[in-house]
């Protein structure tokens, strides 16, 4: 049955081909009795942005002596919060 609906499958549209991904990842997930989250709600996603703690750890990662690659120190710049290497 698949080998009959592959031809009809790559002729659809892009934007059709991801629609019917999404519908089989959608069904499947209902098979295995996962938690979908609603396709027609915003939803809210980390980006890296202002994350000046996590800058932080980076930097003090970066400057600990197990991590030492002898290239020299890393720093914070103070006013941008920019991470620069230091030779």
């Amino acid at each position: 049955m698949l080998t009959e609906l592959l031809p009809a499958i790559h002729a659809l549209p892009h934007a059709d081909n991801l629609r019917l991904m999404q519908v089989l990842v959608v069904d499947l997930a209902h098979e295995e009795a996962m938690t979908v989250p609603s396709l027609n709600l915003p939803h809210m996603v980390w980006a890296p942005y202002d994350a000046y703690d996590a800058a932080a750890t980076l930097l003090k990662v970066l400057n600990e002596e197990q991590f030492t690659t002898g290239y020299g120190d890393y720093t914070q710049d103070k006013e941008w919060g920019d991470v620069a290497h230091l030779r």
